[in-house]
């Protein structure tokens, strides 16, 4: 049997698989939310979801960044991505 080295990636993966198993799951409640919310008689607004699925998922790409999983570039690009998507929406509407 092998075993892996302290500072490996899968093992930096695997001390964070609490987080890793909880982030896609609180993702996909608030992905049902509104869904849930409209059979309840409520309504709840899009960017609620959005911004909690959106928050979801950067959590997960910076826990596999400190993991070594992904480079921190893709990390930078992708909220730059987020904060430049009002902008794009604004000049779709010009």
């Amino acid at each position: 049997m092998t075993t892996m080295p302290a500072n490996s990636v899968a093992s930096k993966l695997i001390a964070m698989r609490g987080w890793l198993i909880a982030l896609p799951c609180a993702l996909s409640l608030l992905l049902a939310l509104p869904w849930l919310a409209s059979l309840g008689g409520t309504s709840l607004p899009a960017w609620f979801t959005a911004a909690g699925g959106l928050a979801c998922l950067f959590a997960m790409l910076v826990i596999a960044w400190r993991a070594g999983a992904l480079r921190g570039g893709f990390i930078f690009a992708f909220a730059a991505a987020l904060l430049l998507l009002p902008a794009a929406r604004y000049l779709q509407l010009i």
